[in-house]
């Protein structure tokens, strides 16, 4: 099945099953299949769809523009091994479905965008510029403090989720790395909490094992509150948006 391979900063955060009957929409908001949190990005900034010719990318009429090989496009037909550029972030477009990119070796041009991505311009006026942070700048709490996880098996401690996207897999550069025997049904990145308008997010992206919040496991993005209980395979973690209880 073909995949859209999503990396920020020479990290893969996430990889994304592009399907035939659905589209695979990106954007800010965080009811996008791909959830990128950037002021860069759009609400709803693109999509991939699928047409009898094969999978065309289309920019939905975003802010600062969709680009595959440094140029700004508007429909686009993909193919293998294309690299999209939205924002800060870069995406590929892996047709097989089982390729393993090293951008600097297998992908030139992938190196090359993610190198330049972080001098993409965010064209946008002063004003709304700052309407926009002032509606979409995450919060997580009154005080300003990122929410945090407790550990109660498979890890110790707690985390302080201070990114807008935390990564959870068996691969060992995971935020949270998945161990045990379970973990060998995972996905490299099984799941990912997203951060958006103050909110949090938990969506399954690969692998057999869906996360549970709350015994109710899902393939669908998830809105966290406050104590729930998480479990992914061995993993099994509360969320506190407010300081986490001292025991």
């Amino acid at each position: 099945m073909p995949r859209v391979i999503l990396r920020f900063k020479n990290r893969t955060i996430g990889d994304y099953p592009v399907e035939i009957e659905k589209p695979l929409t990106i954007g800010r908001r965080s009811d996008n299949e791909i959830v990128i949190d950037n002021l860069a990005v759009s609400g709803n900034h693109a999509k991939i769809f699928h047409h009898p010719k094969g999978f065309v990318l289309s920019d939905l009429d975003s802010k600062n523009g969709t680009f595959v090989k440094q140029k700004r496009v508007k429909n686009y037909l993909l193919k293998h091994k294309d690299v999209i550029t939205i924002g800060k972030h870069i995406l590929i477009y892996d047709n097989v479905g089982d390729a393993k990119f090293e951008p600097g070796k297998e992908n030139p041009e992938a190196s090359f965008a993610e190198s330049h991505a972080a001098d993409q311009t965010m064209f946008m006026d002063t004003e709304r510029y700052r309407k926009m942070v002032g509606r979409t700048e995450p919060k997580s709490s009154d005080d300003g403090t990122p929410a945090n996880v407790i550990f109660h098996s498979g890890a110790e401690g707690q985390l302080a989720l201070t990114k807008s996207v935390t990564t959870i897999g068996r691969h060992n550069e995971s935020d949270i790395v998945l161990n045990g025997f379970l973990a060998f049904f995972a996905g490299s990145t099984a799941a990912t909490i997203s951060r958006t308008s103050g909110n949090y997010h938990i969506r399954h992206i690969s692998g057999f094992i869906k996360p549970k919040v709350n015994g109710i496991a899902s393939k669908e993005s998830v809105k966290l509150n406050e104590k729930d209980i998480v479990e992914i395979g061995s993993l099994r973690f509360s969320f506190f948006l407010s300081a986490p209880p001292n025991d």
